[in-house]
């Protein structure tokens, strides 16, 4: 048996804990500079592998933008304690942290084929009127 001790990491932001070649073990925290609501800016999507983010600590919100090739309205879904919320294969996505969030992530150890999308002034303004 391992453990692995992400609670007592400070580091902001991403970041691995734990992979091999099939599947790994991230966690987001909060980060000023990239996934709080200001700033915000970019969706992803994984057009092979699912993903699935469960928070350790703190509140955040999990914006899904459909499958399609151009996001699609947003979808805003906070996240609470104990349930884990699963991104399907390509769907587009962000997690927005607030001060103090802490978010586990498993998914494919391989990521392969992924996709970036800029959010755009007008989806912005629906994320942020329905995370504020």
């Amino acid at each position: 048996m391992r453990k692995i001790n992400i609670r007592t990491n400070s580091i902001h932001g991403f970041q691995d804990a734990y992979a091999n070649t099939s599947w790994r073990i991230s966690h987001a925290r909060y980060d000023a500079r990239t996934n709080d609501i200001a700033t915000f800016g970019i969706l992803e999507k994984h057009l092979e592998t699912e993903e699935a983010f469960l928070l350790l600590e703190g509140n955040a919100f999990l914006v899904t933008a459909g499958k399609e090739n151009i996001p699609s309205p947003p979808l805003v879904t906070p996240f609470t304690k104990g349930e884990v919320l699963l991104v399907e294969k390509a769907e587009w996505h962000v997690c927005i942290h607030t001060p103090g969030s802490h978010i586990l992530i498993i998914e494919n150890g391989k990521e392969s084929k992924s996709e970036q999308s800029v959010i755009d002034a007008s989806m912005r303004k629906a994320i942020v009127s329905r995370v504020s």
